[in-house]
């Protein structure tokens, strides 16, 4: 153990410098590669380098689809009673607060959309979300939340989060 610590430090450069042992693993790669057994037999001889990997022997890089963006001037092809996706869901609840369906709020004080999942209402059965916005109120500015109910793809009623009384 001593002769780790104390003794192998001490050596180990006069050993280098003789030859006798590699100074980097480099040399060694140098040595084996080459076939020289002492590093003076390579001295002239350039380093060897790794082989190149071609360009076609390499892994494609995995491709991901661009999300596909809807035509704005194509019409809505939603079939009734087709579920929707999330994308969709949201592009529907936030034009309708856009265009005005409800006056209670705009779009841009919207700070987050989420779908519910189904709601049954008097037999009627609803695509349920919320959008939670800022609003100035008598007790300052506070997080307030709108319920909305899609049917068919279209917007049918916005009611108040803590109510479900029907907004204006």
């Amino acid at each position: 153990m001593v002769a780790g610590y104390v003794i192998h430090p001490m050596v180990l450069p006069g050993l280098q410098e003789k030859g006798y042992v590699a100074k980097t693993t480099e040399e060694v790669d140098t040595k084996k590669s080459d076939g020289g057994d002492k590093p003076e037999d390579n001295a002239d001889k350039p380093p060897v380098k790794p082989d190149v990997v071609k360009e076609e022997d390499k892994m494609p890089e995995p491709v991901t689809p661009d999300p596909v963006t809807p035509d704005p001037v194509t019409p809505d092809l939603t079939p009734k009673n087709a579920e929707l996706v999330d994308a969709e869901f949201y592009k529907i609840i936030r034009s309708s607060v856009t265009s005005g369906q409800v006056s209670e709020f705009k779009v841009n004080q919207v700070i987050d959309w989420k779908r519910l999942g189904k709601k049954t209402i008097d037999g009627v059965e609803y695509d349920e979300g919320v959008a939670t916005y800022k609003a100035k109120t008598i007790f300052g500015e506070q997080n307030l939340e709108a319920k909305v109910l899609v049917k068919d793809g279209k917007v049918e009623k916005w009611l108040w989060g803590a109510t479900d009384t029907e907004m204006k």
